[in-house]
């Protein structure tokens, strides 16, 4: 009998398990969005009373220049709630990706045939500090060597940001191991968006098996992690596309 409720339980235990970690990304989703309206309005409100403070001082002038100076100051503050309340949406929705439609560059077709997960990771080199997936969420990132396509290193961003993760005091050791070893002060970066399948839901859990795979399969300077040994997902396929500086492009778990 215990034999029998075994696998049933077993299932039923990683059914749970799957529901809360999608139940918990939405969470958070919904949270960035709610943050991004709340400071959109907020930013809003204090345009529309520096506009109201504006018609009496100006009125007045030059006997209130203090009045001035706060509706300027009043002024400034709204537009950047309305900046980065704006900002926080865009990345929100640059963090969802989707599989586009047309014509792409999909997966190597005997890989596809194959796996029961094709993941496509659209890779994007950050050459400017301004690149708004400096702050994307839930993707993959890469550092590379300066002037050689050598890979360094091969990291995920989960709660938190592509250049909180460069700047990190996770990664001092990590730098410091590149110095050492290539002799460089500086790495290019390059973010991966993954686009799934129709139907698909891009997880934490997704994510850490799809930067363990490139890990263990390209084993990057600076990865101890996966590097030698991961747990399997079987039937697991990417392809890497866009700013791929290598000429590998697909990988596959067996």
């Amino acid at each position: 009998m215990a034999r029998r409720c075994a696998p049933t339980l077993a299932r039923f235990i990683a059914n749970v398990r799957r529901h809360k970690t999608v139940a918990a990304h939405m969470t958070a989703r919904q949270k960035s969005i709610a943050l991004g309206i709340g400071l959109l309005v907020l930013g809003l409100a204090f345009v529309f009373v520096a506009l109201l403070m504006v018609l009496p001082v100006a009125v007045n002038l030059p006997d209130s220049w203090f009045g001035a100076m706060l509706a300027f100051v009043v002024m400034a503050v709204g537009i950047a709630c309305m900046y980065f309340g704006g900002q926080r949406l865009w990345i929100t929705q640059l963090a969802t990706p989707r599989m586009p439609c047309g014509k792409t560059r999909t997966l190597d077709r005997t890989i596809r045939h194959l796996a029961t997960m094709n993941v496509q990771v659209d890779w994007l080199e950050l050459k400017r500090h301004t690149n708004r997936l400096w702050y994307a969420n839930y993707c993959l990132y890469a550092y590379l060597h300066p002037f050689r396509n050598w890979l360094l290193y091969v990291g995920k961003v989960c709660g938190c940001t592509v250049r909180q993760r460069l700047q990190g005091k996770h990664k001092e050791q990590v730098f410091r191991d590149i110095e050492r070893e290539y002799g460089i002060e500086s790495v290019r970066v390059l973010v991966g968006g993954l686009l799934l399948e129709a139907g698909r839901r891009r997880t934490p859990e997704l994510i850490a098996d799809v930067e363990s795979l490139l890990i263990y399969r390209l084993k990057p300077y600076a990865n101890i992690s996966a590097s030698r040994s991961r747990i399997n997902r079987p039937g697991l396929a990417i392809s890497c596309t866009g700013a791929w500086p290598f000429v590998r492009t697909g990988f596959r778990d067996v």
